[in-house]
């Protein structure tokens, strides 16, 4: 663990470009805004809060609305401007006062939620009030005194162009209508839901919680004076706020400070870009995230970015937690990270495309092959630094890089099957090929079609003697011609490192009829893809080193140049680099199984791979000043 830590610190320490000043970093975990007490608007990370309770997005999560109790004020951080901090309303002065944004009173602004016509609904807990603030009109007027032992939650629901809020000390949750200025009591006593608390519109449906349980409150629009039913949705203790993405509710509270609540229920684990996730009860680190009894959080998602959630309340800063199932892919040799199908704005995304170098990644001794834990590996280490760089060079672009590996299989073969339907789910701007010599599914999978051998294997062709499963083509002549020149007498289809010898003429012809035709292929598949920005996905090819391969990097690198050029593919090799900094990463291979690239080694790929993407510009990334 302390080598990979001072590994990392080398990335980190790393120049890419004279830093100007800070972009937001865009990680699994983030600041979003807000550093120290007190009150200041500007840059994200200048910026100043004093006890930020509630939160909400407009309709298209470009601002993030927030009440800013202690300062009196409401806040706004503007997503698409680096997360610029403005003040929308509020003197700063404790009291009550209509008048237009700047010179408008609040006091203690508790929760706030975003309704149509630009428009924001503010509990003001000091003075008992629901305040409206016209952002069209530039105004702030007070609706209504609603009570005196003070309100939780607040929220609007659209069937009845109303707001709900809940009142626990009153056992109560109440309906305002916004067009007859009136409130009536919804449920009041119920033995279900006895000290309603936290509450929300979530997918269009209202949900409330006590201390033990969450509800659906069923609002009857078709009899509005009836007493809602309740239907139990999960049974939970210490839910403190709700919030909706992606088909599925989340709770802030309880033991693991953020859980889904439903269709199932489960903690959320946090990553890290280390060997670990969080939260680590362990006494020694800080926990990332707190949800105390009895205290006010402001808890969203925005409507752009699924599974990404905005939590204030823990300090004086608005930071960000991602949920990507990280527990179910936390080991690098089973399911990618759930990353959601729709990209988040200036974001970037890449597809690393492998075999077992890109999933295989043991920790500390290199002949300890299991766990193989996905953060170590260069894909997500590259995420990483990419992200790291461009924060520190206040580049407005975010990286996300996704795995897509099998274990002994070609990138090049079940890539034009995976491929082209992974870059259109994800929207994947970059398509990056690990190449390998493996050519063994030509003997183990018949011909499709296209002259590729087929996605899966068919058991009665593989019941065939390899001779009679030779197919037509290069692949079945480089059987023949190694079987002349006696090579099969000491090895078989599944040693193709061994017959991958590139610097004999007719073996090399052999291969580059071999992996010429599924590149030539794929390239023509994505040049038939259209990204929604218009564009192709850039295909890239790259060689990395390694032991395992008989022959000098030279002939490798001349083979997989060649080709590319040939195809009009973007060559990207790291083999000067690699070989010069190897010693310092050392032990960067295994000395046994293949020879995968340890913990280390990937480290050393992620950092050469980040530089080259930046410095070649094979990626956006342009700082502003």
């Amino acid at each position: 663990m302390k080598k990979t830590l001072a590994f990392t610190a080398i990335l980190i320490l790393a120049s890419v470009l004279p830093a100007f000043a800070y972009s937001p970093m865009e990680y699994f975990n983030n600041l979003v805004a807000g550093v120290g007490k007190g009150f200041k608007d500007g840059e994200f990370n200048k910026a100043k809060f004093n006890e930020p309770s509630g939160m909400t997005f407009d309709d298209e999560g470009k601002r993030l609305f927030v009440a800013d109790m202690r300062n009196n004020r409401i806040r706004v951080i503007n997503m698409d401007e680096q997360n610029r901090v403005d003040t929308v309303a509020g003197n700063g002065n404790a009291a009550e006062k209509d008048a237009s944004l700047s010179d408008a009173s609040f006091n203690e602004p508790w929760d706030i939620t975003y309704v149509p016509q630009n428009r924001l609904m503010v509990y003001d807990n000091g003075n008992h009030t629901i305040r409206e603030i016209d952002l069209n009109a530039k105004t702030v007027k007070t609706l209504a005194t609603v009570g005196t032992t003070g309100l939780w939650n607040l929220t609007y629901r659209a069937q009845d162009n109303s707001l709900y809020y809940s009142d626990p000390s009153g056992g109560t949750i109440s309906r305002f209508d916004l067009k007859s200025l009136k409130a009536s009591v919804v449920i009041h006593d119920n033995s279900l839901l006895p000290h309603p608390k936290t509450l929300k519109m979530l997918n269009g449906k209202l949900f409330s919680a006590d201390a033990a349980n969450l509800y659906e409150v069923q609002i009857d629009d078709k009899n509005p004076a009836s007493v809602p039913a309740l239907a139990l949705v999960a049974k939970f203790t210490g839910i403190q706020a709700l919030t909706f993405t992606d088909g599925s509710i989340y709770a802030l509270g309880g033991p693991g400070a953020l859980t889904e609540l439903a269709p199932e229920t489960r903690p959320v684990s946090f990553m890290t870009p280390w060997s670990f996730m969080a939260p680590f009860n362990d006494g020694q680190a800080e926990e990332m995230l707190i949800a105390n009894a009895d205290k006010m959080y402001g808890f969203a998602c925005s409507p752009r970015e699924p599974r990404k959630f905005y939590v204030a309340g823990n300090g004086n800063s608005i930071r960000s937690f991602k949920d990507y199932s990280f527990s179910a892919g936390w080991k690098s040799d089973g399911n990618e990270f759930n990353y959601p199908a729709l990209k988040p704005p200036k974001t970037y995304r890449i597809l690393m495309v492998g075999d077992s170098r890109l999933i295989t990644c043991p920790v500390l001794n290199p002949k300890d092959v299991s766990p193989y834990i996905r953060n170590n590996t260069y894909s997500k280490q590259l995420e990483f630094m990419l992200n790291l760089e461009a924060s520190r060079n206040n580049v407005d672009m975010h990286y996300e890089v996704i795995m897509l590996g099998h274990v002994n299989a070609n990138a090049l073969l079940f890539g034009n099957y995976e491929i082209p339907e992974a870059v259109k789910k994800y929207d994947i701007d970059m398509v990056f090929l690990m190449a390998s010599l493996n050519y063994q599914d030509y003997f183990y999978r018949p011909l499709t079609a296209e002259g590729i051998p087929a996605q899966n294997e068919d058991s009665e062709f593989l019941a065939k003697p390899i001779p009679q499963r030779l197919p037509a083509g290069p692949a079945g002549q480089l059987y023949k011609d190694s079987e002349k020149k006696g090579l099969l007498k000491i090895t078989t289809i599944m040693d193709y490192s061994l017959l991958a010898n590139v610097d004999d003429p007719q073996v090399r012809e052999d291969l580059n009829g071999i992996f010429g035709h599924p590149l030539d292929l794929l390239t023509q598949k994505m040049n038939a893809i259209r990204l929604k920005n218009g564009a192709s996905p850039k295909l890239i090819l790259g060689y990395f080193p390694w032991d395992q391969l008989p022959l000098s990097d030279e002939s490798y690198e001349s083979f997989w140049r060649d080709m590319s050029q040939r195809y009009g593919v973007t060559y990207l090799s790291l083999t000067e680099g690699f070989n010069t900094l190897r010693d310092a990463f050392s032990p960067v291979e295994q000395e046994c199984c293949a020879h995968h690239y340890t913990t280390y080694g990937h480290l050393l790929i992620a950092y050469l791979l980040g530089h080259a993407f930046i410095d070649q510009k094979l990626i956006p990334f342009e700082p502003k000043r």
